[in-house]
Order: C-alpha cells, then sequence, then structure tokens
C-alpha cells in the first residue's frame, strides 16, 4: 500500500477510534447520571413514605394492635393456678406460695415475716404480658423517624413512661422505658411459634 494511502488509513482509524471513545464515554455517563437519578427518586420516596407514615397515627395503631394480636397469651377460659415458689435473692432462698387467676388476680405469699415486695412486682409484670389486651390501640402510638434499624420500625408511644418499641415482623423486639430516674430497655433475643402460631418469647417477658 502506497505510504500516503496507508497514512490516510491510519487517519481514518484514528478518528473513528477517536468517535467511538467519545460514544461510550458519553453512553458512561449518560447511565451514571441515569442510576443516580434512580437512587435518588427511591431515597426520596422511601423518606417520604417514612414521613407519611410517621404522621399517619393510624398506621401505627394497627400495627401495634396486630402485634399485641400475634402474641402468646392466656385464653379466657383459662382457670389459674397455683405453685410454689422457690426465690433466691442476693444468695438467700426464700419459700412461698403463688395462685394466679384471670383478668390479674394473683396472691403471692413468702413464708416468715421478711417482706419481699419485688417478688409480687416481678411475677405479677411477666404474668400481665400473657393477659389478652383489652386496650384500644387507636391514637396511643405513632412511628418514629424512617430508618433501616435490624430490630425494626420504631413505634412511640404515648404512655406515662414514653415507651419506645421496635416491631419487625409482627413482633416487639425492643422496649426502650424510663421509670423515674430509671430507664431499662429490653431486647428480645429469641422467640418461639407457638402451636397456635403465635410467637412467645421463652423468658417470660413481652
Amino acid at each position: 500500500m502506497p505510504n500516503h494511502l496507508a497514512n490516510q488509513f491510519q487517519i481514518s482509524m484514528s478518528a473513528l477510534q477517536d468517535r467511538y471513545c467519545r460514544g461510550v464515554s458519553r453512553a458512561l455517563v449518560l447511565a451514571l447520571v441515569s442510576t443516580a437519578f434512580l437512587c435518588a427518586a427511591s431515597f426520596l420516596q422511601y423518606v417520604l413514605a417514612g414521613e407519611r407514615a410517621a404522621a399517619n397515627p393510624a398506621a401505627a395503631a394497627e400495627l401495634l394492635q396486630q402485634t399485641r394480636d400475634n402474641r402468646e397469651v392466656l385464653s379466657e377460659t383459662f382457670p389459674g393456678f397455683r405453685s410454689r415458689l422457690t426465690v433466691s435473692v442476693d444468695g438467700k432462698v426464700h419459700y412461698g406460695t403463688c395462685s394466679f387467676r384471670l383478668p390479674g388476680r394473683l396472691q403471692v405469699t413468702m413464708q416468715g415475716t421478711e417482706d419481699l415486695p419485688d417478688v409480687t412486682a416481678t411475677i405479677r409484670s411477666m404474668l400481665m404480658h400473657r393477659v389478652p389486651s383489652t386496650r384500644m390501640s387507636a391514637q396511643e402510638a405513632s412511628f418514629g423517624a424512617a430508618d433501616e434499624h435490624p430490630l425494626g420500625r420504631e413505634l412511640l408511644l404515648s404512655d406515662r413512661y414514653g415507651s419506645v418499641y421496635r416491631i419487625r415482623d409482627r413482633q416487639i423486639t425492643q422496649v426502650d422505658r424510663r421509670l423515674a430516674d430509671t430507664r431499662f430497655v429490653l431486647t428480645v433475643l429469641e422467640t418461639q411459634v407457638t402451636t397456635s402460631y403465635a410467637t412467645l418469647n421463652p423468658s417470660g417477658w413481652l
């Protein structure tokens, strides 16, 4: 091939390569811009959905009620129980008896004259978590800020304790609550599905 033709061929190829590279670059830029736009739109939709949910107390109340309905509780025909108690407090063992009947009649009797009010309060708290809830959830809860917390959606309760729940899969996974000058946080690490397909925390709480 003559030199002048070879030079023209090389120039043509270089021009084609240059146009091709510019075309690819523009396509990549367009793809990146489109991806960024879609991500921004998705994030905005997520934020707006969270704001709408946070401003919708009916949805929060419905989620709270579904969560309560999903708990394993004592049936209305449950006759109650009587049992012996063995309680260890600061290394000292105490004995007594306990009886319970719905809706919340609890009697704890400890042997001896020493008063152990925390024993009754602890047993009552555990049992009342297994009593069917008759409270109405309407206007009782609202959503917290939308996030991707591993324990689920934040729910703010309008109770006297300033309770904050985390709910995932219609289960309470965390309770953050204040009592006077004390703050406690309960986190559920394990639940079981009962024969009635409800959920139960093996520790007895929630």
